[in-house]
């Protein structure tokens, strides 16, 4: 789950893309969004083993995260409180 500060106060979302690089890697795009400190480590147990800002970015304009997977996943998104917290679910 991410919060998003951005517009947040006019509750406006921010661009977000997501896809799979292969079976095991997922990267989640966000536009007009700035990066705050470092991703957290992942709980030990869970699908998503490793998480990395990808800095610089490969795309201008762009924060991208990479999620290393521990098996192949599928993927849903949808955001809360009025477009400010983004929810992304990975299940079997």
């Amino acid at each position: 789950m991410y919060d998003i500060d951005s517009d947040a106060a006019h509750g406006v979302a921010p661009q977000v893309v997501a896809g799979f690089g292969g079976p095991t890697t997922l990267y989640i795009e966000f536009s007009s969004v700035s990066a705050v400190g470092t991703p957290p480590a992942p709980v030990a147990g869970n699908v998503v083993t490793a998480v990395r800002l990808l800095s610089p970015s490969p795309i201008t304009g762009r924060t991208i995260y990479e999620f290393t997977l521990a098996h192949p996943v599928k993927l849903s998104a949808y955001y809360l409180t009025n477009g400010v917290r983004l929810v992304v679910d990975l299940t079997y």
